[in-house]
């Protein structure tokens, strides 16, 4: 396909298709066909588009607030493990461990070190990830919301109908579709904003802090669970 074909206009007339914002979609794919297909003819059918995402101020706090929220809940399952264990692993229940039991006592608490230094690392990386988020999020809080469609279609491919998917990004507020040949370029794009692809990139960058923070417990929370497993 050629390059991406923006169409920015004011969607002042709605024409009469069973719903107002597919049809502005559809009227805005089949110009993206016409202006950038070696063949527009082969486009025999489009056979849906429907909402995939939409990207706002609100779902970002949305996405923020419920991954906090695991990770809350991840770092209060720690808490419990060790307070279990401590509670008992008085000394004489660890004299009444055999020798072996007593060595892989120590090799779990090795590990549990291990990753308590390197949860360190990752939580500053998080927290700074966080702020970042935080403070680009702020920068579209007036701003309208982006949808994002997928449009299924069937293209004659040597005579042959197959199927294929495009997307589009709507901001409907101001009439603006954008046609995207894969969802990934939604990243890029976002639309011609600036700001929601700062806080798109923000987001990516918070979601991988997050990602590896949450490995990071669940190995952790595998540690303390054998710990207490060991003294029982």
């Amino acid at each position: 396909m050629k390059k991406l074909f923006i169409i920015t206009a004011t969607l002042l007339l709605l024409f009469s298709c069973g719903n107002k914002n597919t049809c502005n979609i559809e009227k805005a794919f089949r110009q993206y066909v016409a202006q950038n297909f070696d063949d527009p003819k082969s486009v025999v059918e489009i056979m849906e588009i429907s909402l995939k995402d939409t990207f706002s101020y609100e779902k970002v706090k949305f996405l923020r607030n419920s991954t906090q929220d695991i990770i809350n809940k991840g770092n209060e399952r720690v808490s419990e493990l060790w307070n279990d264990f401590k509670d008992n692993s008085t000394p004489r229940r660890i004299a009444t461990l055999s020798n072996s039991t007593k060595r892989s006592v120590q090799r779990e608490m090795h590990n549990i070190e291990r990753i308590n230094l390197r949860q360190k690392g990752i939580i500053d990386l998080y927290q700074k990830s966080i702020r970042v988020l935080d403070i680009i999020a702020e920068s579209v809080i007036d701003k309208p919301p982006i949808y994002f469609y997928e449009i299924k279609f069937k293209k004659n491919v040597n005579g042959e109908p197959q199927s294929r998917t495009f997307y589009a990004s709507y901001t409907k507020e101001i009439g603006k579709i954008t046609i995207l040949e894969t969802f990934n370029e939604s990243i890029d794009k976002y639309n011609g904003s600036e700001a929601y692809f700062k806080l798109g990139e923000a987001l990516l960058f918070f979601f991988g802090a997050a990602t590896h923070y949450t490995s990071i417990l669940d190995e952790s929370i595998n540690r303390h669970l054998a710990l207490v497993e060991l003294i029982k």
